[in-house]
């Protein structure tokens, strides 16, 4: 199965995201954006 790269990042972000949420630190992926959006 081939992948475009939109969806070869999309799989990876959401690999990150799983990582993350399972050892309880924010990704690394949305960088400072998650505490900007909390002000």
């Amino acid at each position: 199965m081939l992948w475009t790269p939109g969806e070869a990042l999309e799989l990876l972000w959401m690999l990150e995201v799983i990582a993350g949420a399972r050892a309880g630190f924010p990704s690394l992926w949305f960088g400072d954006e998650i505490y900007d959006e909390d002000g």
